[in-house]
């Protein structure tokens, strides 16, 4: 096995750039060096920080090679995408190939170009290159603050790993710096392998190093806890109940002479008094038919629970709560009556009923049907029951009379022809009014016309003199109570 010392120091190192951060959408690597596409909109500068804390800088493109690497990288990808290519100062120079634009990896190299047709050569023109499919990878500037789709990170390492080749086995790859998959070519320090079926692990270190590694390294490659055995050696444990799998050493399978780990019971598993072994559930859970999952079991189902008066029982996961019933709070322990009334929920009047309240209107007003709540109270239109002899206006909770021409208001709402007018006048105009004060009375006890007040057969005449009477006789009572 490799120097464990050296392989901590050298993996440790490339871990560390996983540490928080956007990871990335896609990537490649070509010998030692990996590109990584990153769908995080930003401006230039804050993408060549992004790479630059994973000790990598904004892609370059100095060559037709790494133009077919950056083909690669965004066949599955639209927008615009930031490269490391930028003029920090002056004005485009028009002789040169990079036209006064420079990378931001000082050491690259090459007169390769690939600027579109729209390249503006003003001394105003923006500084920073973006590139698409769209464009055809073209170069194109673009202003340096713009928020553009993402950005191409570029990353160099002292040396690589090839893929790994066994027969009946399929490798699939997790790099240090966030992509993977199952066909890398070439592979990063620091790079784990895990094959299929045998679930084997590799680390790369110069070369591929089979796990148990060093246990200074998530956990030597163990499913489970890495340590070092007697000879000094990295080696892999499992949990009670499970064993190392003898083929690959670093995973955990069931024991063949632990009952329990047959089971798999999702809680606790117990032996009976004839030594049989049988899954068990923790309090407020049951054993589902499977014989190994627990399910929540409704302890409300025992009406034994929350006996108070005026409480419900709440099931929870593992258990239960008993509350109040709506309109009622725990007090001293129990639970009585609120009084909703008292934070005026109502217009006019509120009745504090148990667990709940009921609104009612003034005199003249009724109930808004529109309203959801039956908390509003909207005017009600006491003329459209006739209780004046000619003219009535609606107001607000109350009606006002009036008369035609040649009759005289009386009682507030009868018309009486006057005796010093002609017979034959027409009755055309108004006379006098008399507005009706509103009551305070809820509108449900006001009279329905045609209500049957006494045994006697009364004409539809006699109907309305009575409700006129009864009307008014409610008025005269509402103003002893003002008055």
């Amino acid at each position: 096995m490799k120097d464990a010392a050296g392989l901590f120091v050298a993996v440790l190192a490339v871990l560390v750039g996983r540490l928080g951060g956007t990871e990335p959408d896609g990537g490649l690597c070509v010998e030692r060096s990996c590109f990584a596409v990153f769908r995080h909109s930003g401006d230039f500068t804050s993408a060549q920080s992004h790479c630059e804390e994973r000790n990598g800088h904004l892609m370059t493109v100095s060559s037709s090679e790494s133009r077919d690497v950056l083909a690669q990288l965004l066949r599955n990808f639209s927008g615009r995408f930031w490269i490391g290519l930028h003029r920090s100062t002056g004005c485009p120079n028009a002789t040169s190939p990079l036209k006064g634009y420079e990378w931001t990896a000082k050491d690259a190299q090459g007169d390769f170009a690939n600027w579109a047709p729209s390249f503006d050569g003003s001394c105003s023109s923006p500084r920073c290159v973006t590139v698409s499919e769209v464009d055809r990878l073209q170069w194109v500037q673009e202003p340096c603050d713009a928020p553009v789709t993402g950005f191409l990170c570029e990353y160099h390492f002292a040396y690589s790993c090839k893929s790994i080749m066994i027969d009946g086995e399929a490798p699939a790859y997790d790099t240090p710096l966030g992509f993977g998959g199952g066909d890398l070519h070439s592979l990063p320090p620091g790079s784990i392998a895990t094959l299929t079926p045998s679930k084997r692990k590799f680390v790369c270190y110069e070369l591929w190093v089979e796990a148990p590694w060093s246990c200074e390294i998530l956990e030597g490659g163990c499913e489970h806890k890495c340590a070092m055995n007697d000879d000094h050696e990295p080696s892999c444990s499992c949990p009670p109940g499970l064993s190392i799998n003898p083929v690959n050493q670093i995973t955990c399978e069931a024991d063949a002479l632990d009952q329990c780990a047959r089971l798999l019971c999702q809680y606790a598993c117990l032996e009976g008094e004839d030594g049989a072994h049988a899954c068990a559930c923790d309090h407020g859970f049951t054993l589902a038919p499977d014989g190994r999952s627990c399910v929540d079991f409704n302890d409300c189902s025992d009406e034994r629970q929350c006996p108070g008066e005026n409480t419900r029982c709440v099931n929870t996961v593992g258990g239960f709560k008993c509350e109040c019933e709506g309109g009622f709070k725990l007090t001293d322990g129990s639970c009585v009556d609120h009084n909703e009334c008292a934070s005026a929920p109502c217009e006019h009047m509120c009745d504090n009923t148990p667990g709940s309240y009921k609104c009612s209107c003034y005199g003249g007003y009724r109930v808004d049907p529109l309203d959801t709540n039956h908390t509003v109270c909207i005017d009600m239109d006491e003329c459209g029951d006739s209780y004046c002899d000619h003219g009535c206006r609606n107001t607000y909770g109350s009606y006002v009379c009036s008369c035609r021409k040649g009759f005289t208001l009386v009682d507030e709402v009868f018309c009486v022809r006057n005796e010093d007018e002609d017979e034959d006048a027409d009755g055309s105009g108004e006379a006098a009014t008399t507005p009706n004060a509103p009551t305070v009375t809820p509108h449900e006890v006001a009279p329905t016309r045609g209500t049957v007040f006494t045994h006697k057969t009364c004409t539809e005449k006699h109907f309305f003199e009575h409700e006129v009477w009864l009307h008014l006789q409610l008025k005269q009572w509402n103003r002893k109570i003002f008055t």
